[in-house]
Formats: structure tokens, C-alpha cells, sequence
């Protein structure tokens, strides 16, 4: 009898209702629970794979950044030869022989030697353009590549700014006044790299090179030029240690990051 009870109550309708109710709403939970997990895996393994995209590109940032230290190092020591060269100039003794012109030769080509400071930005470049810059989560590694490319692009500005100034004041004035390294030895350059040899000229031509020399130290339009350059490679190179400084704070950075990985 109990049996048959307990049929009857299981037949009722409100009971299967009921059985129906609690069945759906535990397979609409199961659904829930497995989509959340689906995202979850998927999210984890979208962030995974941002992380070693991210290491890869903090390694390669890195790279590029111990290679501009070099290269800024190497260019603030030649700017500052030429500051110190540009200053010599402006307080020159006009030379009196061939061993005076030669060494003024070579203080004039330190300040006149043009070069220019090229930083390595591919790896940056690849970032922007294909806007993943936002997979580095670091911000203070982000704000300092900014602020880098920013002092980068005031260094080409003033650059550019300070070659005109140079083919004006310096390069175009000398070039109608004295010979270029009168005393160079074009064949022996030619073989084996620069030469100089000061018996090439003839006692007459060696005192008209004397008086184009003085003449070029005394040139108010040369003078004037020494001066731009010396101001303009001083801001210059004081642009150069700011990234130096900007850049091994953010090599300091990179490697915290890495260090974590």
C-alpha cells in the first residue's frame, strides 16, 4: 500500500510541475556555468598569449634601446669635440707653417665633420601601427618611449635647423676662401686612408695658404658661424643626455617586468 502511495503522489501533476521546474532551471544553470567557463578559458588564454607578445616586445624594445645608448654616448662625446673645437677656433693663432695648418686642419674638420644621431624605432614603429601598444601594461614604460620619441623629434628639428646654419655661416664661406686640407696627400689617401705631406706645396703657395687661413679666423661670418654651432651643438648634446637618463630609466623598467616573467 505504501508503494502504490507513492505512485499516486509521483503522478500528481503539481509534483512532475515541480520535477520539470527544478530540471530546467539546473540545466539553464549547467549552460550559465559552462559559458562563464568557456570566457574564462578563452579570456585566459587571450591574456597568455598578450604576455608573450608583450615579453617579446620588451625584449626587442630593449635591444634597441642598449643600441641608442651606445650610439648617444658616442655622438655626446663628438658633440662635445666640437663645442671645444668651435672654441678654439673663435681663440685661434693663425698659423706660420705647414705643421700649424695641418693641425688647424684637423680642429676645423671636428667642428665642419657633419653626422647625425639615428635611433633605432622599428620596434616602437611596429607597436603603434599595429596598435599594440596597449598590450604593454607598464604605463611608466609607455610614458617614458613617449617622451623619448618626442626628445627624438626635437633633436631632428634642431639638427636640421643647425645644417642650415652650418651650409650658411660655415661650409658655403670657407668653401670660397681656403682650399680643403691643402696638404693631403690625395694619393696616399686614396690607398691607404688619409695621408698628409707637407712637402706637396711650394714655399709661395705654403704663405698663400697661410693668409687664406688667417683670413678665414678672422672672417666675421665664419665667426659668427663658430658661435651658432657652438650654442647649437651644446643644446644639442644636452638633449642627447636627457634621452641617455630617459632611456636607462626605462631599460631599468623593461628589466623589472622581465624579471617578473
Amino acid at each position: 500500500m505504501s508503494f502504490f502511495r507513492t505512485l499516486r503522489n509521483n503522478l500528481r501533476p503539481e509534483h512532475r510541475l515541480t520535477k520539470l521546474l527544478v530540471s530546467g532551471i539546473g540545466e539553464i544553470l549547467m549552460v550559465m556555468i559552462g559559458i562563464l567557463l568557456a570566457l574564462q578559458v578563452n579570456n585566459w588564454n587571450e591574456d597568455r598569449k598578450d604576455r608573450i607578445l608583450e615579453t617579446k616586445y620588451l625584449k626587442s624594445l630593449k635591444l634597441d634601446l642598449q643600441v641608442d645608448l651606445l650610439n648617444l654616448e658616442d655622438m655626446i662625446a663628438d658633440r662635445n669635440r666640437k663645442i671645444s673645437s668651435a672654441i678654439a677656433l673663435l681663440k685661434y693663432t693663425p698659423p706660420t707653417d705647414a705643421r700649424g695648418l695641418v693641425k688647424l686642419d684637423s680642429v676645423i674638420w671636428s667642428v665642419y665633420r657633419w653626422r647625425n644621431y639615428i635611433p633605432r624605432t622599428s620596434t616602437l614603429k611596429e607597436l603603434t601601427n599595429s596598435g599594440d601598444l596597449n598590450i604593454i601594461r607598464n604605463d611608466s614604460i609607455k610614458t617614458l618611449l613617449l617622451r623619448i620619441e618626442e626628445r627624438n623629434g626635437v633633436v631632428v628639428t634642431s639638427t636640421n635647423h643647425m645644417e642650415r646654419e652650418y651650409h650658411m655661416y660655415l661650409y658655403d664661406r670657407t668653401a670660397g676662401m681656403r682650399e680643403y686640407s691643402p696638404l693631403q696627400d690625395l694619393d696616399e689617401t686614396s690607398r691607404m686612408g688619409r695621408g698628409v705631406n707637407d712637402t706637396l706645396v711650394s714655399p709661395e703657395r705654403l704663405d698663400e695658404l697661410i693668409t687664406q687661413t688667417s683670413e678665414l679666423l678672422s672672417d666675421l661670418t665664419i665667426r659668427n658661424g663658430l658661435k651658432l654651432a657652438r650654442g647649437n651643438n651644446v643644446y644639442i648634446r644636452n638633449q642627447y643626455v636627457d634621452i641617455v637618463a630617459d632611456t636607462k630609466r626605462l631599460i631599468g623598467f623593461i628589466d623589472a617586468e622581465l624579471g617578473d616573467r
